[in-house]
């Protein structure tokens, strides 16, 4: 009798189908993708990289590197949720090998809408047999990042509102009704997305009747079973670590280009920076114009100069994207079928 957690035999035959050199392709396809996407993107930013070194000097060099060295610890900590989550079902599984899966995922993931790729260059450096379940835990971990960045920015948005109000009804000709809209949704959002991480296993039973394949309904079923609340607040706790390591990092490049005001209302905006981009859906080669276009905005509105808002989001985005993602190719070439 075929065990219902596992694909049909028709499927595995197509899988073991598959020939070999389609991987291959597949390797070199994205590697041509992330080198071009990289040359493009600096392209198109010669003359913010002329401007850029006009204006450095040792203290914006030491600041920079101090970013820099932050990378590793950022996306180890984004490793060490993504082994959380395998851990129940890839119990040997290691954490290097989580790690390269993450910096495969990047690669695979930055020409995609808001970077879905990331799912399938984590899950095809995985063994078969739990992928369905990888998956879900994937999806549990961004929301439960997602949390940690909605908290953070409705704290900032208190904060602004209550220290600056004033003045941004006058910048921004915000009227005081959409402040409270602006707070009410955020906390609702907050309050909505903890208690619907919480609560992911009491959807397993009705997704059990609600799904068409067996095979797969069990795997979910199975997944958000397992994922039980210790694990959740594992998560938790390192994205909340993580949001600071990378929050820290903007704040060090704020300050290698000309930033001179408050320790906290750098973090105020980068909180109020993080939540609004969270909200618009955007696809990897526009996200560093969405990000930056936001930065002006907001950091404008505390008297933080353009170039600096751009400038520092800018490297920001190649120490935390473009160069882990140049990283994982050397990760994409060693997939196999498995």
């Amino acid at each position: 009798m075929q065990n219902p957690l596992s694909p049909s035999p028709a499927a595995l035959r197509w899988l073991k189908g598959l020939p070999k050199h389609s991987l291959k392709g597949l390797k070199v396809a994205v590697t041509l993708f992330v080198l071009w996407f990289v040359f493009h993107r600096l392209r198109l930013e010669a003359d913010l990289f002329q401007e850029m070194f006009l204006q450095l000097g040792w203290t914006a060099v030491g600041w920079t590197l101090l970013a820099l060295l932050f990378m590793p610890l950022n996306w180890g900590l984004e490793a060490r949720k993504w082994y959380t989550t395998l851990k129940p079902f890839y119990p040997d599984w290691a954490f290097g090998q989580a790690y390269r899966a993450v910096l495969a995922g990047l690669s695979m993931g930055i020409f995609t809408p808001n970077r879905v790729g990331e799912y399938g260059g984590r899950l095809l450096y995985l063994p078969q047999g739990h992928r369905w379940e990888a998956a879900i835990g994937m999806l549990w971990d961004r929301l439960a990042q997602m949390w940690v960045t909605l908290l953070v920015g409705a704290l900032a948005l208190e904060a602004v509102h209550h220290e600056f109000g004033f003045a941004w009804q006058e910048t921004w000709a915000i009227p005081e009704s959409t402040w409270f809209w602006l707070r009410l949704g955020s906390w609702a959002a907050v309050i909505g997305l903890f208690l619907g991480l919480f609560l992911a296993r009491v959807w397993a039973t009705p997704l059990e009747y609600l799904l068409p394949k067996k095979w797969v309904k069990n795997k979910i079923s199975r997944a958000l079973k397992t994922l039980k609340p210790h694990i959740l607040s594992r998560l938790l706790s390192l994205g909340l670590l993580r949001y600071l390591v990378f929050s820290t990092q903007y704040y060090f490049l704020l300050l290698a280009f000309g930033y001179e005001g408050p320790v906290g209302m750098a973090y105020m905006m980068i909180g109020l920076l993080f939540l609004l981009k969270s909200w618009v859906p955007y696809i990897a080669f526009t996200e560093l114009g969405i990000r930056e276009g936001l930065a002006v905005w907001i950091f404008g509105a505390f008297g933080v100069t353009a170039f600096t808002a751009v400038a520092a989001t800018f490297v920001l985005y190649l120490i935390n994207l473009v160069l882990p993602a140049l990283l994982g190719l050397r990760a994409i070439q060693q997939l196999k079928w498995r």
